[in-house]
């Protein structure tokens, strides 16, 4: 089993990441990892994913599917990816505290629950 990542910063946007280095900086806390979720794989989200290593000493970038990838059934799609990404995110350990943004999508409801 992996060890348990003391403090979870999950970002969705650039402005998450601002604020997220904010708190750091506030608290005087480094997180012990953080994930950048996108949908759109630019240079843009890619070096705010990079400014998450001044604060985080572990950072994930993933990629994800967007909402207008849906073709057909999808709410099915949904429970689909939910639960891919969700057996994926367990490999990233237990957290004791998790630090997310406002916005819920289902990736991050997906890396909550696992």
């Amino acid at each position: 089993m992996t060890n348990r990542i003391k403090q979870l910063c999950v970002c969705l946007t650039p402005l998450h990441v601002l604020i997220a280095k904010r708190i750091s900086e506030t608290l005087g806390l480094k997180f012990s990892m953080g994930v950048y979720f996108t949908s759109a794989d630019n240079k843009k989200n890619r070096h705010y994913a990079g400014v998450m290593d001044e604060f985080c000493a572990r950072t994930e970038y993933m990629v994800v599917p967007g909402e207008d990838s849906y073709r057909g059934q999808k709410h099915y799609a949904i429970w689909k990816r939910r639960l891919e990404y969700r057996i994926a995110f367990r490999t990233l350990g237990p957290a004791n505290t998790v630090y997310v943004p406002s916005s819920m999508n289902h990736y991050t409801y997906a890396l909550l629950s696992a």
